[in-house]
């Protein structure tokens, strides 16, 4: 059957461009951020602007008319939900041709009905329009700066040349001054320049003459504007021509852009930042376009390989950088990825070629770059110098076979060590079974120690207790002074016998663990001034300075109010001893942190700093020309149990010559009780 449709073109082949250049009204689609995106021959026609001139830029930029950035911009109806608009426009030839248009507009839908844009048709209305432009122009212009007073993003001045006076502002909207900080009254009697940031005012009065001369000019461009309180701002101006009581004038749109240009600052910190990324990231990075040139090389790749980037940049990647046995597959692999017909590998590893010859493995991490119509325009890699890596790799897996062996030989063995540490595990179990059957008998060792001085202790205490009864008697009814001082020592070396057995088995049980803290409530002002009146007496009779220093008041402690005091009698005591007559001895307490701080500073003969922990040791004393009182060397290290066992700690500081200080400090119990210091 024959038809009368050609072979080559068929109306399901018809395309939507041919579709739109058959028209006799001129076209024009705009998405939604303003961009022109096509236009057809009739639209170049009617407008003299060419399709590429206009295609990719913003509608004001291509045929701009009055109502652009304002209110009443078709594109901005559309957004707000508009289905149709017909407009009747102005616009200028490149030819400086005016030309008046009808302009219907209808909202372009996507099939998920998202608003795409919008669809333009221009009707050329000029020899209509002319015939009563006179009397509409007016009135249309009157309207549109009367509408434009109430935006909030632009501010509307009218300027014109007056009484010699260029640009004076004979209208401004109320966003002017939101803008400028100046009031109406203040505008209007001012010069448009004058706003203006000097730099910027030549230009801007170059530009108002070409306006008022009717010469096309571009729609928009950037100034500085300066506030009344002297703050620079930077802002976006356009402008149009039109009549402003019958006499030519300019209407100028002014708009805030400081945000924009904040926006384009971090846009521009950013870009700045991922150059530097480029140049100190740790890997090699380069771009290869499809010719197989190198556009783009960082310093890391730069290093690698041996070139200044002058050298590198420009070259063919494989012909210059790869070893000649890989040239012709890399190269093929590019073609085919930029074709379209070779898989994209994301990773693989080759050899690069350095300047001095050597051939250094790299890891490529590769991505695509894609242009605007979504064709691979090159590809940007990245890569790790895994040379040693690989090199390594290869040894490793050399030396994996000779681990083998290794391996087998050392199976063998420890098959025999394991065998010995059989047996060896076998005596150590004897071994621990004879330790644990020692340390039974130690602990009962201990135990019949414990009781040997439990015993010795009883046994003393019987005839020291009938001793010291007698003594006392003896004390009170002696009959003679001769016998009254003879008794009196009896009773004296009974006391200090007793003080003696008490503190040996003090000691016994507190080295077995087995010494126990009455524990309750400590008045710690009671114990250091009972303590102080006792010792300053003895201080006295020996020709010692003993002073105390503490605050009025202070906390409780719980612990045992006779073991305490024992350690406080016993440093005191030890005091006495080492410290010549004409010597001081200074008693202070005070709270620091969360314990009692105790010390005892004398001006005795001082501790060698190898002994200062010896002095704790039982039985142990300083040696000294000093004659010392008597003494079992048991004071202090009953002191060092007593205070550990309250979990304080005590420790001496000495300097041999010139006195000792020693320290020791209880825990305390409860914050808010205190008690106050009393009379000393």
């Amino acid at each position: 059957m024959e038809t009368n449709e050609s072979p080559s073109c068929s109306i399901s082949t018809f395309s939507l461009e041919h579709a739109m250049n058959c028209l006799a009204q001129g076209i024009r689609i705009i998405d939604v951020d303003y961009v022109v995106g096509f236009v057809n021959s009739a639209f170049e026609a009617l407008s003299g602007i060419k399709r590429r001139d206009a295609e990719g830029k913003r509608c004001w930029e291509v045929f701009p008319s009055p109502l652009c950035n304002t209110p009443e911009c078709r594109m901005a109806r559309i957004r707000q939900g508009e289905k149709a608009i017909q407009t009747e426009v102005e616009g200028l030839k490149k030819t400086g041709e005016k030309t008046s248009f009808i302009v219907s507009t209808f909202p372009l839908y996507s099939p998920e009905k998202k608003l795409m844009g919008m669809i333009e048709s221009f009707i050329d209305i000029t020899e209509a329009r002319n015939l009563k432009a006179r009397a509409e122009e007016v009135e249309n212009r009157y309207k549109a700066i009367v509408e434009l007073t109430g935006e909030l993003g632009e501010g509307v001045f009218v300027t014109q040349d007056v009484e010699n006076k260029e640009g004076l502002i004979v209208f401004a909207s109320r966003q002017c001054t939101n803008i400028t900080g100046y009031s109406n009254t203040e505008l209007r009697s001012m010069l448009f320049f004058d706003l203006l940031a000097p730099e910027h005012r030549q230009n801007s009065k170059k530009r108002h003459r070409q306006k008022l001369n009717g010469e096309p000019l571009p729609g928009l461009y950037e100034v500085s504007v300066i506030r009344k309180d002297g703050r620079k701002i930077p802002a976006e101006l356009t402008s149009a021509l039109t009549l402003y009581n019958n006499k030519p004038a300019n209407v100028v749109y002014l708009r805030e852009i400081t945000q924009r240009k904040e926006m384009e600052a971090r846009v521009i910190s950013e870009r700045n930042m991922a150059r530097n990324y480029l140049e100190v990231a740790n890997v090699l990075i380069i771009a290869i376009d499809r010719e197989h040139k190198v556009s783009l090389i960082n310093r890391k790749g730069c290093k690698l390989l041996g070139y200044p980037p002058e050298k590198i940049i420009g070259l063919k990647w494989c012909d210059n950088f790869l070893p000649f046995r890989y040239r012709e597959t890399i190269t093929t692999l590019f073609d085919g990825l930029f074709r379209g017909d070779t898989k994209h590998y994301e990773y693989f590893e080759n050899p690069v070629l350095t300047s001095t010859g050597e051939e250094r493995v790299v890891a490529w991490h590769n991505a695509i770059v894609l242009d605007k119509d979504n064709n691979i325009s090159g590809v940007l890699c990245s890569g790790n110098d895994i040379t040693e890596l690989r090199q390594a790799e290869t040894e490793l897996y050399e030396y994996h076979h000779h681990l083998e062996e290794i391996i087998k030989e050392r199976t063998t063995q420890l098959e025999e060590q394991v065998l010995q540490r059989s047996k060896a595990e076998e005596r150590l179990i004897k071994t621990l079974e004879e330790e644990s059957k020692l340390r039974q008998n130690l602990e009962k060792q201990i135990q019949r120690n414990a009781e040997f001085m439990r015993m010795i202790a009883h046994e003393m205490k019987t005839p020291l207790t009938s001793l010291l009864a007698s003594s006392d008697l003896l004390v009170e009814n002696y009959m003679t002074e001769a016998a009254g001082k003879l008794v009196k020592q009896v009773n004296k070396g009974a006391l200090d016998l007793e003080k003696r057995v008490n503190d040996l088995f003090d000691l016994a049980r507190g080295e077995i663990g087995m010494l126990q803290l009455s524990r309750k409530e400590i008045n710690p002002v009671k114990i250091l001034a009972g303590t102080y009146e006792y010792f300053k007496a003895l201080s006295e009779n020996q020709g010692i300075t003993l002073t105390a220093n503490w605050p009025e008041a202070l906390p409780v402690i719980f612990g045992d109010h006779r073991r305490v005091t024992q350690v406080l009698n016993n440093i005191l005591d030890n005091a006495l001893k080492y410290t010549e007559p004409g010597g001081t001895i200074i008693l202070t307490a005070k709270v620091t942190e969360d314990v009692l701080l105790i010390q005892v500073e004398d001006s005795g003969c001082g501790i060698p700093d190898n002994r200062l922990l010896d002095i704790f040791k039982p039985y142990y004393r300083v040696s000294t020309n000093l004659k010392v009182k008597s003494g079992m060397g048991m004071g202090l290290a009953l002191s060092q149990i007593f205070v550990e066992l309250h979990g304080g700690r005590i420790w001496a500081e000495s300097k041999e010559g010139s006195g000792s200080q020693i320290s020791f400090t209880l825990p305390l119990t409860k914050e808010g009780d205190f008690y106050e210091i009393s009379d000393r």
